[in-house]
């Protein structure tokens, strides 16, 4: 994995040059407001993002570069949200590959996973909340002449692309195990649900998945232990996610800056906050290239404060722009933010159940 494909204003996490190209770039700002919007560019944008080397940054064996596959969802996410989300999910899957105990499987899917012909899908939220005490595992597995058989349902998954796709799930399995398996869309009795019928992020190809009697074969496992593979993988899972929220802050913090109408009472807590974001993503960067250095309560609480300071950084840009905000048809583009905004804090494990597992007031 160390000879996958990379790239290389604003300083970057890992670097000081940009990892997205200015064609990229244009293209997101020219689409953002569509992969909010619908799914019109929900199949291109998968393979746009490979085009420019995105899905094999930070791909180094002692995680050294690991900030640039962070940095590459915080400049995408700057754009649209959308595409941080798909980008994530499947950089993620990815991530899942370095710790798959058979190497037969990381050779099978890594090269259309890197090219974005395969699409990943990250079914491992449930996993996480599970292990936290958070929820119940939402499939099961049973041996079944040779192979193992799946029921259940996951009522969220984004980059479920309809076509060539991988989703990595956790099963609950006999005697109290539960391990990491890999559904692929095709599989007999596995049923995708139509996009979900969401106010935003509707490019992401978010569906739900139904298990009826689906039944995979052992190669197809990922990791027998759930909780191990989780623990091991979890650090890298929140660091690349919290890249969105830190794309979206920025973002917003920016336009205050280059606002016509931005003054010293909106200018200092702008710089304030994006020095803020600047400081959590080393932290998150750290936690990857020196385990240890954070443990899982200090990952929570910097998922926590980024999505408190994308919000607070897109009211700061509401209110640099002043009451032509609520005006029909004026700023598309920060009404979007908004509903972006509203998501972060949502997007699974959420905020109020990251605040429940540390002992936290959730509201």
């Amino acid at each position: 994995m160390g000879n996958a494909l990379k790239r290389a204003e604003q300083p970057a996490l890992a670097s000081e040059r940009p990892v997205l190209s200015p064609g990229l770039a244009q293209w997101l700002e020219e689409h953002a407001l569509s992969l909010d919007s619908d799914a019109s560019q929900a199949q291109a944008l998968l393979p746009r993002l490979a085009q420019d080397g995105l899905l094999g940054l930070g791909l180094k064996a002692d995680f050294s570069d690991f900030g640039d596959a962070v940095q590459s969802i915080v400049e995408v996410a700057e754009h649209s949200l959308t595409a941080g989300f798909v980008l994530w999910s499947q950089r993620t899957f990815i991530e899942y590959l370095r710790d798959v105990q058979d190497p037969a499987m990381r050779e099978r899917y890594l090269p259309g996973l890197l090219d974005g012909s395969i699409a990943g899908a990250t079914g491992l939220s449930n996993a996480i909340k599970f292990l936290g005490g958070i929820e119940e595992l939402q499939v099961r597995a049973q041996p079944e002449q040779g192979q193992w058989q799946f029921e259940g349902r996951l009522p969220w998954i984004t980059n479920l692309r309809p076509d060539h796709c991988l989703v990595a799930i956790v099963a609950a399995m006999p005697e109290d195990q539960a391990g990491i398996w890999v559904a692929e869309l095709g599989d007999p009795g596995l049923e995708r649900s139509a996009d979900l019928d969401l106010v935003g992020l509707r490019g992401s190809n978010t569906a739900a998945l139904t298990f009826n009697t689906v039944r995979l074969g052992q190669e197809r496992l990922l990791h027998p232990d759930a909780g191990h593979f989780v623990r091991s993988v979890r650090p890298r899972f929140m660091a690349l996610q919290c890249g969105m929220a830190m794309g979206l802050a920025r973002r917003s913090l920016k336009q205050v800056l280059a606002a016509p109408r931005c003054q010293w009472v909106q200018e200092q807590p702008a710089r304030r906050l994006l020095d803020r974001v600047q400081e959590l993503s080393d932290v998150l960067v750290d936690a990857v290239r020196k385990p240890g250095s954070a443990t899982p309560p200090d990952l929570f609480n910097v998922r926590i404060e980024l999505s408190s300071l994308a919000s607070q950084a897109v009211a700061l840009e509401s209110s640099a722009i002043g009451g032509a905000t609520y005006m029909q048809g004026k700023h598309p583009q920060l009404l979007r933010r908004y509903r972006e905004a509203m998501l972060v804090p949502l997007i699974s494990p959420t905020v109020a159940q990251l605040k429940a597992e540390l002992g936290q007031d959730a509201v």
